[in-house]
């Protein structure tokens, strides 16, 4: 408001008379045309107001006895209050308060008469101002506000994701895991669980070195990534070891799975002069929640801690495969490329309540 120049804020419909202007023709104009007042001007300039007041005070005068006013020039306020209209509101305003008048006349550069402002004028450019300030605040407060949520949104992101792997790290995975093993508990759901070692990893680390070493298992969480069903879920669980999350999935998908995620890694070739298979490999531990153990198993844990077994024994018995924490369960290599069995139940909507 105050950059705003009294010319964008005052009226231009003004009234004006001459100064011989008779007050009954400046009276009948004012009631016909709705004014509260009229400008006198000698030519263009302005010399002069009549306002409302101005008159009622003439016709008090006359009614107690007075002689009649004939002209504008008899009644008029002079000389008329002017402001330049290149002035900016608030000064219209100070005067207005200082002066204890209502209106101001507006001229040019020049002394002209240019319109008129009153209070009404500056009450409700005041307002718009502030209504104007509002509306930009809200919009920067609404703006803020969805950059900040993003914000968050991105450091809750970044808090639950590997740096290194761009993988889940050990808290995503529990909570996913939990989420997995309260809709088993619940609906009697089946859920399954791959974790997965790189073999002889710290000599590679020795041999090879940090940076080369962590290049090799960003590319090995990369390419699981790339196999993985939409549903499946990748995380670091510590170290080089990393869980594969297999949501409706029965322990013969998730087998299917572990032989799969070996097989991707084996194919890559990647030269490992510390391992007896002269490549990168990967061990297994495979382990799946059943419908029938999932209320009795209330803790994921109980899961990946089979899975976690399960993946000692392949290391134990050479690496470069994978297991399952039940000695009697065959371990029949699934056929490569075969879908990853899921529950047929999948697709069901699960009740809510």
């Amino acid at each position: 408001m105050n950059k705003i120049d009294v010319a964008k804020v005052m009226s231009t419909d003004v009234m004006t008379v001459q100064p011989d202007t008779r007050l009954e023709t400046i009276a009948a104009d004012m009631a016909r045309r709705s004014m509260s007042c009229a400008v006198v001007c000698d030519g263009d300039k302005p010399i002069g107001l009549i306002s409302e007041w101005d008159l009622t005070r003439v016709l008090s005068r006359v009614l107690a006895g007075a002689p009649a006013p004939r002209s504008a020039a008899d009644v008029m306020s002079s000389p008329a209050i002017t402001i330049a209209s290149s002035s900016r509101l608030p000064e219209a305003m100070d005067s207005i308060r200082e002066l204890a008048i209502r209106r101001l006349v507006v001229t040019d550069g020049e002394g002209r008469l240019a319109g008129l402002i009153t209070q009404t004028d500056l009450l409700e450019s005041h307002a718009q101002a502030i209504e104007a300030a509002r509306d930009s605040l809200e919009g920067l407060i609404a703006s803020r506000t969805t950059a900040l949520e993003e914000a968050n949104r991105q450091l809750e992101a970044l808090a639950l994701e590997d740096s290194l792997m761009g993988i889940g790290n050990r808290r995503a995975m529990e909570l996913d895991v939990q989420k997995c093993q309260n809709i088993a508990a619940r609906y009697g759901r089946s859920y399954g669980v791959v974790l997965l070692d790189v073999d002889f990893f710290k000599s590679y680390n020795d041999h090879y070195g940090h940076l080369v070493a962590d290049g090799v298992l960003k590319r090995i969480a990369q390419t699981l990534s790339d196999f993985i069903r939409g549903t499946d879920t990748l995380y670091r669980y510590g170290g080089e070891e990393i869980l594969l999350l297999l949501p409706e999935t029965r322990l013969a998908g998730a087998m299917n799975a572990g032989e799969r995620a070996r097989l991707c890694v084996e194919s890559l070739g990647i030269e490992h002069k510390g391992s007896p298979l002269g490549i990168v490999t990967l061990s297994a531990g495979v382990a799946a929640q059943s419908p029938a153990t999932a209320p009795a198993e209330s803790d994921w844990r109980t899961v990946v801690n089979k899975a976690d077994k399960a993946l000692y024994r392949a290391k134990a018995q050479g690496r470069n495969r994978f297991c399952v924490d039940d000695p009697e369960v065959p371990l029949e290599v699934p056929e490569v490329g075969r879908e990853i069995e899921s529950d047929p139940a999948e697709h069901d909507v699960i009740p809510t309540r």
